[in-house]
């Protein structure tokens, strides 16, 4: 009998320890499956943050451009000769130019606000050089040994007084007006306002610089127009450019 309370008390003991280290257990693994959500939570909330802020970063230094394809200039081995888009002459190449008026003559043309009209002996008014035959206006100096950047519109030049040239057609007028013309020139034919015009060009240099000159010569109605484009030859040809622009600007108004 004593053996029989002996074991049952020690199985009651025992299942009594069981049950009182149980909760224990499932307590402490309970615990870890807590730490093992937040560990990972976290791991995802950092991991999320930061490729947002990298795409975010990215998409506000790297703008999205969308390549577009390259048309073909060639269609069966064909060429397309796309039509030229030529900007079309104004009155004012550019909104800051001036204008000069010849009443006499009855033209204008416009040129750089920078330059200036050269007014001559007593510096002569707006009025006075409007009723002339010759007008000169000239860019600023590039350096002291620089001739400068000239614009020159002489009117029958050949006649003293301006009114009447002096000569028969556009070659005998050319003719008479180049004679101080140096023998190595280039000579070429263009159209200006819708007339035959002649151009000369050549080059006159000095101890000191180059200069290039470049003439344009037509005829319209009774006159004869001497149009003169100088300046230093390494230099020229950025001020080509001006040249066509105040030729462009160039309009009859009677």
């Amino acid at each position: 009998m004593e053996n029989q309370i002996n074991i049952g008390d020690q199985s009651s003991q025992q299942v009594g320890q069981n049950s009182l280290s149980q909760p224990t257990t499932i307590q402490e693994k309970t615990r870890v499956n807590y730490w093992l959500i937040l560990v990972v939570g976290f791991i995802f909330m950092v991991v999320g943050f930061t490729g947002g802020y990298l795409f975010k970063s990215k998409s506000e230094t790297k703008p999205f451009y969308v390549s577009q394809p390259t048309p073909s200039v060639y269609s069966n081995s064909t060429p397309i000769t796309e039509p030229a888009i030529t900007e079309q002459p104004s009155a004012t190449p550019r909104s800051n130019w001036k204008r000069f008026t010849n009443t006499r003559f009855g033209y204008y043309f416009d040129y750089p606000n920078n330059w200036e009209l050269n007014r001559g002996p007593g510096n002569l008014s707006d009025e006075e050089l409007g009723k002339g035959r010759s007008v000169d206006v000239y860019g600023p100096l590039a350096h002291s040994q620089d001739p400068g950047t000239g614009f020159t519109v002489d009117t029958n030049e050949l006649h003293q007084t301006g009114d009447l040239r002096n000569c028969g057609d556009i070659d005998d007028c050319i003719s008479k007006a180049t004679s101080y013309f140096p023998s190595d020139v280039t000579r070429s034919e263009e159209k200006f306002l819708g007339y035959s015009a002649k151009r000369i060009s050549y080059d006159r240099s000095t101890p000191l610089y180059t200069q290039t000159f470049s003439h344009l010569f037509v005829m319209i109605g009774d006159n004869f127009y001497h149009f003169t484009m100088s300046s230093e030859k390494k230099s020229f040809q950025s001020n080509k450019t001006i040249f066509d622009q105040i030729l462009d600007s160039f309009k009859l108004v009677k």
